[in-house]
Parts: C-alpha cells; sequence; structure tokens
C-alpha cells in the first residue's frame, strides 16, 4: 500500500506568530489562499496521475495553522473533501497545525470531517529555544534557514551559526533512531525540495540536501556495517540485507559499499525476504563461515 498525499497550501492562515526560520513563499512556491476551484483542480489533477490501486490518499491541508481558523472556515476546507472520501476515492485528511490550537472540540470538528491525521509543528521542547525562534507557545503546550526570515539577519550578525550537513545527518540519526525505539513513524526527514531551495536561490545557508533522508539512512547503515570492517579480514564478502533496506545498506552514492572495500577486495549486497528491520547476514566468500549479525 502507498501513501500519497494532495497538498493544499493555506500559508500563513491562522499563524498569529513569524517564527525565525519560516517564510512561507519560498516553503509552498505560493501566498494566495486557494479558492474552492482551486482545490479541487488540484485534487483531480493529483488523481489523474494516481492509481488507486493499492493507494492511501489523503488531501493535506499544509502551510498554515488550520486549527486556529475560524469554525466556519476550516469546515468550508474539509467540506470540500467530503465527496472525495465518501465515493472511497480519498480516504481521509490530513492537516498541520500548533500545539496550543488543539482541544476537544477541535478535535471533534475534525473527526467528524475524516481527519485521520494531525501533524503538530513541535519544533521543539526548549522553552528558551521555542522563546527565540519567536514561535509563540511552550514547550508545555505540547505535553533550516531560508531567505527574507528574522534568521537570515541572525545569521549575517553571526549571532547564529547553522550546524554542517555532516554535523545535521548525525544529529538526525540519533533522534531517529529514539523514535525508532518509541514505535514513533518517522514520514520525512529534511526540507521538501522545492525550486528555490533547489536552485539557491532561497537558500542562504545550513543542512539542506535533497536526499537528506537518504544520508541520515546510509549513515545508520554505515554505524551497523563498520563493525564488519573492524572484525573482518578477508577478500570477498556478501552482505544480505532485508528488501526494503538495500539501497540504505549500499549508501548514498555507494558510500556504505565504498567503505567496505577499503578492507574487502569485493563487496556484494543482496536482497533478503527473510531477514526484517536491519538485520543482516555476511558471508565471507573464501572462509566457510557465516555470521548472522542484527542492528539490535
Amino acid at each position: 500500500m502507498r501513501h500519497f498525499n494532495i497538498p493544499i497550501f493555506i500559508p500563513q492562515l491562522a499563524c498569529l506568530f513569524q517564527c525565525v526560520f519560516c517564510n512561507q513563499k519560498n516553503i509552498s512556491g505560493q501566498l494566495k489562499v486557494p479558492s474552492t476551484n482551486d482545490i479541487i483542480e488540484k485534487i483531480e489533477s493529483y488523481l489523474s496521475t494516481i492509481n488507486p490501486e493499492n493507494s492511501h490518499i489523503e488531501v493535506a491541508f499544509f502551510g498554515g495553522s488550520f486549527t486556529g481558523l475560524p469554525i466556519n472556515e476550516q469546515e468550508d476546507f474539509l467540506k470540500i473533501a467530503q465527496p472525495y472520501i465518501e465515493s472511497g476515492i480519498i480516504k481521509g485528511i490530513r492537516i498541520s497545525t500548533r500545539p496550543d490550537y488543539i482541544n476537544e472540540k477541535i478535535l471533534r470538528l475534525l473527526k467528524k470531517y475524516n481527519v485521520k491525521t494531525i501533524e503538530l509543528g513541535a519544533q521543539s521542547m526548549d522553552d528558551e529555544v521555542l522563546g527565540l525562534s519567536g514561535r509563540g507557545h511552550k514547550a508545555e503546550d505540547v505535553s533550516i534557514a531560508i531567505k527574507d526570515t528574522s534568521l537570515e539577519k541572525l545569521y549575517y550578525e553571526n549571532k547564529y551559526t547553522p550546524l554542517l550537513l555532516d554535523e545535521a545527518v548525525e544529529w538526525t540519526k540519533e533522534v531517529y533512531k529514539i523514535f525508532e525505539q518509541g514505535k514513533v513513524k518517522v514520514l520525512r526527514m529534511g526540507l521538501h525540495p522545492s525550486e528555490g531551495l533547489i536552485t539557491g536561490d532561497s537558500l542562504i545557508a545550513g543542512p539542506f540536501h535533497v536526499s537528506f533522508g537518504e544520508l541520515v539512512m546510509t549513515a545508520i547503515w554505515k554505524e551497523i556495517l563498520n563493525t564488519i570492517s573492524k572484525k573482518e579480514d578477508s577478500e570477498n564478502i556478501v552482505i544480505s540485507v532485508p528488501s526494503n533496506q538495500l539501497n540504505n545498506a549500499i549508501g548514498y552514492n555507494a558510500s556504505n559499499k565504498k567503505m567496505l572495500l577499503q578492507h574487502f577486495k569485493n563487496v556484494k549486497f543482496i536482497a533478503d525476504i527473510s531477514l526484517n528491520e536491519r538485520d543482516y547476514n555476511t558471508n565471507i566468500l573464501d572462509k566457510t563461515l557465516t555470521l548472522r549479525k542484527s542492528s539490535k
């Protein structure tokens, strides 16, 4: 089952605060609030390109604090998607909002209109960080820099130093493992690669990479596979990994394979449907030895 979001951007709606790292025009590529016809056209356009078989499709309202809108405006947006949900083509609605804009009354409304996923913008759990970010709420409410933001000014005044890409990957790798242990599903790592970020028109500094999530997963596998290069010394090695982890194990630009090639003459990765998560097998071809390893 593949998941698809049909993104509807409602930039800056109900956002009473201007976060220092936020510029909605560059993030979403638009500032205009979409009309009913705009939204219907966007939905129809996306549906024409998605095979409904084995697909879980949601309409996603991004770009503003959705539940901060007046109730009647929330309902107007939510009602647009209902015919598609009733027909079964679309499975539900996804919204983004702030931790302090959620309460029991709001949750009842969202449930009524088939909202299945709520993305809470919890950028930090540190009150000092939230305050400096201009976020407008504290950690208790919860229970990367782009152009034309306050953060850009701080950067040029040498009051803010962004992480290097390698640092950001390392930090994210450690946080990802914590989420994984807590059974928290991570849908995306890094910024959505909008045209402004890719061309460099909007990016001033910071650890942006179009394949940031792949870099993080590569780093996780590098940590695992590094134990092989330290323990084994042989000519040829075959590493069996779960099918859905094959690319991550090989690494971005084959970086993990290149690391192992410093210790082995030949390195081959193969997919094994019997393996799960990040379990793996190593087969040292010039020795009668097979090792069973696990990342746990």
